[in-house]
């Protein structure tokens, strides 16, 4: 079973999305800061890892900078600024695999985890 790292703070968030992409077949870990993520990654780097940018003390583009030390770890970023030309630029700067709006319907999020999963 492939793991997914969400690398989101907000609580109720995390649940739903931990729910829909377990659901969907993977096995979801959860950390809800940059540092905790980082740390999971060194103990067992996931398949996926679905980084919200706005994070408390260190920005989500913290970890997906240091992504690159897994090179087997697909990096999915999700944020309410995905339509921004800056978050489009970085995104593509940083070689994401995938940016998606947390407005979108969160099954388009889970349809791109499985795509990545896949590929």
């Amino acid at each position: 079973m492939k793991r997914v790292l969400l690398i989101e703070d907000d609580e109720d968030l995390a649940l739903i999305t931990d729910t829909l992409v377990s659901d969907a077949g993977f096995q979801v870990d959860h950390a809800s800061s940059v540092d905790e993520a980082l740390v999971r990654c060194e103990a067992e780097p996931p398949s996926i890892a679905l980084v919200d940018v706005q994070l408390p003390k260190r920005s989500g583009w913290d970890f997906v900078e240091q992504a690159s030390r897994w090179p087997g770890m697909h990096v999915v970023v999700y944020t309410v600024h995905s339509n921004e030309p800056e978050t489009i630029a970085r995104a593509n700067r940083l070689k994401v695999d995938a940016l998606v709006a947390k407005s979108d319907d969160p099954m388009k999020l889970v349809d791109i985890v499985r795509r990545i999963a896949h590929n």
